[in-house]
This record gives structure tokens, sequence and C-alpha cells, in this order.
């Protein structure tokens, strides 16, 4: 028979090393998350600069299409890869990080949309976009916290 000592250390070892494998995976996760985010404002602002810097060219001008296009791609695969970090945040993660997530994620998209119809121009929405992002840092920092 095995001492009752030992066997309630190497459970408590467990436990310790599976709440701490936990935390390395939201960890993980969500550095991937705010990095995809990133990289999706900056490609945002792209978007942005060349729906305007195109604005007073013919439409049907090829350098125009061409700028447009490029940028479009480029929104596209910054989508993308947000969208992927976003699924697997949404997995490891609890209530308010996942209410932030999808929050900016209906920012970001809405976004995109009006600066290719000419709504808004990214500067203008900025100020919203910070105050999303802040409280998507806000619930990562808490989710991540000891003892959480």
């Amino acid at each position: 028979m095995g001492h009752p000592a030992k066997e309630i250390e190497a459970k408590i070892s467990d436990e310790v090393w599976g709440r701490q494998r936990v935390w390395e995976m939201k960890r993980d996760t969500l550095f991937t998350l705010m990095k995809a985010e990133s990289v999706a404002v900056n490609v945002l602002l792209s978007l942005d600069a060349a729906w305007e810097v195109t604005k007073t060219q013919p439409p049907e001008e090829a350098a125009v299409l061409q700028t447009k296009n490029t940028a479009l791609l480029a929104w596209k695969a910054a989508s993308v890869d947000f969208d992927s970090a976003r699924a697997q945040s949404l997995i490891v993660c609890g209530p308010n990080v996942e209410k932030q997530i999808n929050a900016i994620t209906d920012r970001l998209r809405w976004a995109a949309n009006a600066i290719t119809k000419g709504q808004i121009k990214f500067r203008e929405y900025n100020k919203q976009l910070f105050q999303e992002r802040q409280a998507l840092l806000d619930a990562i920092r808490k989710e991540l916290a000891p003892g959480h």
C-alpha cells in the first residue's frame, strides 16, 4: 500500500500542473488574439488610407482599382487571422473576455464596411475603437490574473 502523504502530494502536484497548463493555454491564445487584433487595426488604417487617397480619382482608373483591391485583400487576410484567433480565445476564456472580443469584432467589421462605403474616416472612429481595445485589454488582464 502507498503512503497517504505521497498520494496527496501527487494529487496536489497534478492539480497545480493542470491549472498552470490551462493558464498557459489562455495566455498563449490571448497573446495570439491581441497580435491578430493589432494587425487587423493597422490593416484597417491602411484600408482607410487607400479609400482616402483614391477618393478624388476616377473610380475606374487602374491605379485606383489596384490600390483598393490590395487594401481589401490585406483586410480580408487580417480578418481571417483575427477570426481564427478569436475562435480559439472563445474556447478558453470566460464570459467577460468573450463579451469584449465580440464587441471589438463587431466594431472592426462595421468600420471596414463603413470605410469601403465612404461612410466614415478612420480618424473619426479611432476613439471608439481605442475604448473597445482598452476594455478588451482590461478583461484579458483580469482573466490572466492570479486566482482567476
